[in-house]
This record gives C-alpha cells, structure tokens and sequence, in this order.
C-alpha cells in the first residue's frame, strides 16, 4: 500500500492494484482542497482517513460558502466514486468535462425552464467565472503531467507485499512462531479433534503432539515446551472460551506428559525469562462479566492477581520483550467499537490503554515488536470473514496507522524473528437455503447463491420477502431478496455497516446501523428511503425485534447500561427491560422475549413488561466448537412455540422446534428436529414464515488456514 494518506484512492487503502483511475481519485481530493481550502478526508489519525476515504463522501463544495456550479461539484464527486469504474475513465474525460465547465455556468431562468428549475448556456467570455478555467487548467495539466511521468518512469524499485500460505487442510488456526523461526505451531481440527500441530518451515512437514482437545499453544522462551489450552472451547466467542471449562497445560515440543498450570482459563502467554506464565479469567457476575490477569509458575501453584476488569471481555496476554508488562485485548461485550489494548505492568501497578481505531468488527490479540516499541494487530470489518486491515501502533505515542489489507479475517497473529508476521486467515462462504416444512418431500432451494456472506434473514409480514444482511455490495447492507422470483433489492446503501435486520408489523425494515460512529437501531420506509434512527443508546444498540405491542426490543452493549431495552418506534419512550445479554427475540404478542446467553445460551425468557424471568430455560451446550452463536431463536406466529438452533447427537448444527409453556422449566418431550443438521455446512441463522411452512436458513462454509505476510518490514523492529 503506497501513497500520502489523504489523496490515497480506495484501492489503494486496501492494498489492490492502481490504475490510472486511482489517479483521477486522489486529482479530485486536491481540486476539491483546492476550491475549499481544506482537505477531503482529513481526520484526527491516519487510519481515520483512510476510513473515511474508504466509508465517507465528501460534502457538497457549496457548504463551505464557495459559489460554484453545480456541474463543478458534481466532477469532483464523479472523480471521489469509490468505485473506480464509476469515475472518469480516462483524463481525456475529465478534461473535457473541465472543459465545459469553463465554458459555462448554470443559472436561473425566469423564462425557459427546465425540470429542474434551470437551464445551462453559455457564458460570455467577459462574464466567464476565469477563475474556474485557471483552477481546471492548472490541476489538470499538473495531472496529467504526473499521470504520464508515472506511466513512462520506471521509478525506484518497489518491494511488493506477499500473503502466502502455509497450511492447507482449511481447518487451520492460531498460530505461534518458535523462537528460532524454524517450527510454527498452531491448532487443527483436520482430524475431527482440535489438536496442537506443529509445522517445520523448512521441510513443511506436519505433525500432530497433543491428543486433543486443545489449542492456543504458545511456545517457551526456549522453544522446548509448548503452552496450550486443554478442553472444548468454543471458537466463535472469546469471552465464552474463558468460561468454559478449560485448562492451561505445559508438554514438552519432543512429546512426554502434559502438566496442568491453572484452571478455567482459555490462553496464556510464558514471560521472557521463562519463569512465570500470565493468563485471564473470566468470571460470569449476573448479567456482566468479569476479567482478571494473573501470574503464575509454569509448575502451576496459586495464581497472582495482578490486574482486574469489570463488564469487560478481556483476552490474549502477550509479555513485552523486557518482560515488565502484558498487553491484552480489552472489549465491551458487543461488537468493538470500544477496543483497547491495555499495558498491565507486572508488578501490579496502575495500567495504561492503547486506544484503537473505530472499529466495529473482530480484533485480534497483538504482538510485539521485537524492540518493544509498537504493538501490531489486524481489525476486522464488521461483518464475519471479510477483509481486515494490519495496524500498528507506537506503544509511548499512543498513534496507529494501517499498513495494509487483507483479504481475511485475522484473530490471531505472531512474528517471525525476521519480521514477517504469521497470521490466521479466516474466510467463509454464507448463503440462504430454503426448506418446505409442509413438504418433506420437496428439496431444499437455494435463495441466494455465491462466494458472499448472506446471513440474519427474517422474512416480512406478508411472507413474500426475506431480508437479510450482506456484503455482497463491498458494504455490509440490509437486502431482500423476493421467495417467489428471485429478485434481490438494496434495501440499505450508506456506507457504513448496516445489518441485524428486522420488520416493523407493517413491513417497514428494522436494522442496526454504524451510521453515527456506533451502532443504533434505524427504520425507513419499505422501500429503505427516509431512513431515521430510533435509539439513542450512545454506544452500541443492536439486534431490533418488535410485535404488534407497538415496542422495539434490543441489546445495549453500553457498559453504564448493558441489557435489553425497548423504545416506541417513534424514539419517543425507552425504557430497560432487565440486564440480560444476548439476541433477543419477541414473541407475537410482545408479552414474551426470548434471548439466548452470548454464544452457548442458555435460552431464557422474560415478561418483556417487568423484565421478569420465567420457569423455562433451554440448555443448547455444543457437542463441539462451532462459529455460530447457538440459542438463536423465532417464534411461532400464535406464540405458542419457537424455534432455535442448537447441535444434535453428532454435534451438528440445525433448528430445533419446542412448545413454549411460560410455567414449565423445559418441556423437552415437546421438542424436534426441523431443518438444517448437513454436515457439509452450518446452520448459523434462520427465519420462520409467518404461516410456519417455511424456514430460510443461512448455510456457512468456513475456511481455516495459516499465512505469512513478508514484504513490508515494519515487524522486524529495524525501521
């Protein structure tokens, strides 16, 4: 990724090829400075702008009190498209439409007009507005200039940026560099059972060590022992990793018997010297959580408390190369637009936070420079196994920059002594599959088809539409796609993640939006025109769900007010229901909301009026770690049961049915099996139609494996 951040085009931010038409990009950031007197994207930190260069448009050339035709402003937001295949083809267009610009001006007509109260003639050449015509020839013969040089110069020599893999059975992850560099050692599930493996780089040859279940090794300083997390833990959520029952165990890299170091923990990290191991536990307190980091002897013992959180997610201790503090990945229990990275110094003493850049999807532990001096970690987008971009940040500045994207999520990362960086990349496929439920012989159709992620679906009130969240537009966005032709419409298309989608009993659309910075409940007309915001929660209101009762109910992920809430449509009344945590959905009648636990449930339920917990609770503990969040749950459309997805026998996501009794604790003998249970995918989300005969079931095809990306230097700690 080359060029000033600022003038850089979106192909450039995210590290594809340039062409010409990323020139024309960054030629309408400079006539747009040019004619405001200050710049396009310009914000507080570098990653910022390439965030807004990426996300944001820039504001009309007439709010900064400049008077120009609207044809100029009109070429400078047809260069700043983010697509390149909506700007200017070539700099012959744009100097022709400079050109004409020059040569006239809009003005009003009080006798002939058009449609849109205007008309377009040309201006005498004394009344021509000169300084249009200096400002379009001067910039543009400066571009194409440039745009020449750069296309006849050779230039100095680039060093390109390289992702190669290094693992291939796609079931593939958290990988751990030797302190040699030679051996990679990472967990795979390729067998069946999650095992530590490791990788000789010069050889390529592969072996499991450990019988499983077990991940997140790490290696000791001198490379003889392996540090590793013994148990099933589940994948898809860092928090719930912490509070399933795993342990922290030692084993020698040449095999022998694996050592138990503490309990209840998910990863750990060995000090420098070898002498001590840090981990974080995680600790269920009614409806918050709470974290704590501690030391302890790699012979195990009673573990030292040295820092503790509360209402916070906190995970993956890393050891700074002088061994005098941990860095851990720090977040609120949604999303993570609140992430930090905290320096918790050994001996107890107060702790100091690396704010990250805005953003709303995955972070990844960090890692550090070999110095000391700077923290490298990759934040995802928002939407699951898109693309990420690798940040590093000065650990005494405090600033953080992008140093380029990639084509994968990343949860994991680590470095090679010589400054390669060997990460997990993380890629899937997630698509709507229909079943009949009043057809057993009917086979299963496909709604939606191809290498996107199609997820969240919830049919309309009439049964005719699904709609459902995805990136297929380079955005996340709510869509719909007709059950009868096909068809599939944008419901969304602002340029920040839209998803959580949802109906109004009238089939107006419901949704979570990171419009405002955060994420806050939005509506719109059917056709998503006028959209408005309905919450006010100030920090992350997610998953809508309302009933005829005339209430929308969410999460707050707020941490001065975690819960479910509910508000009037309108914005005008809200009010906590109780301090639950989870992904709420309300019955019918608005009498009753279900809302499974984060990640592995349980499924409770409440009055939606008091907040009150009744008798029934659904126990949907996995038979295996899976990447979707079980528990999720839809009513019936008369109440009287619901639906959820939970794992069989075999371990095998699907969607279970049950009767729903407010007074019984689990009438379990109601209970069967409906649709999903393929092994060939996931059943990570679904929706019922509103007559029960159908369910639309969002199918994911995930893929795990191990990269290293060499090229840019910046790890070595060198620069």
């Amino acid at each position: 990724m080359l060029g000033t951040v600022g003038y850089m085009s979106p192909e450039q931010v995210k590290g594809q090829a340039a062409d010409a038409r990323s020139d024309i990009f960054s030629f309408g950031a400079v006539l747009f400075e040019m004619l405001t007197a200050r710049r396009a994207f310009r914000r507080a930190t570098p990653v910022e702008s390439m965030t807004a260069i990426l996300r944001e448009d820039v504001p009309d050339l007439s709010d900064s009190g400049l008077h120009a035709p609207g044809a100029l402003d009109r070429i400078v937001r047809h260069c700043l498209e983010k697509d390149p295949a909506h700007r200017f083809h070539s700099a012959h267009d744009l100097a022709f439409a400079l050109d004409a610009v020059s040569g006239s001006v809009s003005v009003p007509s009080s006798s002939t007009s058009t449609a849109a109260g205007e008309v377009s003639i040309p201006a005498p050449r004394r009344g021509r507005p000169r300084w249009i015509a200096f400002v379009a020839t001067g910039l543009l013969s400066a571009a194409l200039g440039a745009m020449f040089f750069r296309a006849v110069s050779p230039g100095p020599e680039r060093r390109l940026v390289a992702v190669k893999p290094l693992t291939h059975s796609g079931l593939d992850f958290e990988p751990a560099v030797s302190p040699d560099g030679r051996t990679i050692a990472f967990t795979s599930s390729r067998d069946g059972t999650s095992r530590i493996w490791l990788k000789q780089l010069a050889t390529g040859d592969e072996v499991a060590i450990t019988p499983g279940p077990d991940g997140a090794p790490r290696f000791s300083p001198d490379g003889t022992q392996i540090l590793f997390a013994r148990g099933e833990r589940d994948l898809g959520n860092f928090a719930a990793q912490n509070m399933v029952k795993t342990d922290l165990y030692r084993a020698p890299v040449v095999g022998g018997t694996a050592r138990r170091v503490a309990t209840r923990v998910a990863d750990g990290d060995w000090s420098p010297d070898g002498k001590s191991i840090a981990f974080v536990r995680l600790q269920k307190a009614g409806p918050e959580v709470n974290a704590s980091l501690h030391l302890v002897s790699p012979e195990g013992g009673e573990p030292k408390e040295i820092a503790r959180w509360a209402n916070r997610f906190v995970r993956a201790p890393r050891f700074s190369p002088d061994g005098r503090s941990i860095v851990v990945l720090v977040t609120s229990g949604f999303g993570s637009s609140a992430v930090n990275y905290e320096l918790v110094p050994v001996d107890g003493s107060k702790s100091r936070s690396l704010q990250a850049p805005a953003s709303l999807g995955v972070s990844s532990g960090a890692v550090w420079s070999p110095a000391g001096r700077s923290l490298f970690y990759v934040q995802s987008l928002l939407v699951r196994f898109g693309a990420s971009q690798l940040v590093r940040q000065d650990v005494r500045a405090g600033t953080s920059g992008s140093l380029l994207w990639l084509p994968f999520e990343t949860t994991n990362i680590d470095t090679l002594p010589d400054g390669r960086l060997v990460v997990d990349s993380r890629s899937a496929r997630e698509n709507l599959v229909e079943y009949a439920l009043d057809d057993s012989a009917r086979s299963p159709r496909w709604l939606t088809r191809g290498t996107n992620t199609d997820r969240q679906p919830v049919y309309s009130p009439d049964g005719q539409s699904v709609a459902f969240s995805s990136d297929r537009s380079g955005n996340l966005d709510v869509w719909e796609v007709s059950v009868k032709t096909g068809a599939l419409r944008r419901i969304t298309e602002h340029q920040a993640d839209d998803w959580d989608p949802g109906y109004t009993p009238d089939g107006h659309p419901l949704w979570s939006s990171g419009r405002t910075g955060h994420l806050e409940i939005w509506t719109a007309e059917p056709d998503g025109s006028a959209p408005r915001r309905v919450s006010n929660d100030g920090f992350d209101a997610q998953n809508p769900t309302m009933s005829s009762a005339g209430w929308v109910v969410y999460v707050s992920g707020n941490p001065k007010k975690t819960g479910l809430w509910r508000v009037r449509l309108d914005g005008s009344r809200t009010e906590q229901v109780n301090g639950a945590t989870g992904t709420p959905d309300l019955s019918p009648d608005g009498r009753f909301v279900a809302c499974p636990g984060i990640n592995v449930g349980p499924i409770a339920f409440y009055r939606s009026d008091d907040g009150k917990a009744v008798p029934q609770i659904i126990d949907v503990s996995p038979r295996r770690p899976t990447e979707v969040q079980l528990g999720r749950t839809r009513w019936s459309a008369d109440g009287r049961r619901f639906y959820f997805v939970a794992q069989d026998e075999r371990g095998v996501n699907g969607v279970f049915e049950q009767a729903f009794d407010p007074e019984l604790k689990d009438p379990r003998a109601t209970r069967r099996q409906v649709a999903g249970f393929d092994p060939n995918f996931e059943t990570e989300s679904f929706a019922i139609s509103p007559d029960g005969k159908r369910i639309v079931i969002a199918a994911l095809e995930r893929r795990y494996g191990v990269s290293v990306i060499e090229g840019f230097g910046e790890a070595s700690g060198r620069k």
